[in-house]
């Protein structure tokens, strides 16, 4: 399960950050803007970690991503508001990959 989770968060970080701008325009907010571009990086070097089945980046990836669900669910208002489907989809795969993270268990 590691494998997969780590997979996911690679996949999920690499995407957040080639559609970052198109993803989380103005209108949603620049805080929601720039917490979820510092995520993706964050992914992209957790996922590595996770990959190799190491304790500490599985920890810190599994409170990242509570963390991004959380920020995700409260800004879903506005995504939806203005029609960002991507937006949407992405906090959706936060919420895929918190329990993914979740069933991995180091």
């Amino acid at each position: 399960m590691n494998r997969v989770a780590g997979i996911f968060l690679l996949t999920l970080g690499l995407a957040s950050l080639a559609f970052a701008r198109f993803l989380f325009p103005a209108s949603v907010g620049a805080p929601v803007a720039y917490a979820n571009t510092a995520a993706a990086v964050l992914e992209l070097l957790l996922g590595v970690g996770v990959l190799k089945g190491k304790r500490a980046p599985w920890a810190f990836a599994v409170s990242l991503e509570g963390t991004m669900l959380l920020v995700n669910v409260l800004a879903l208002a506005p995504m939806v508001r203005e029609g960002l489907i991507a937006s949407v989809v992405i906090a959706g795969a936060r919420g895929v990959a918190f329990v993914l993270l979740l069933l991995a268990k180091n």
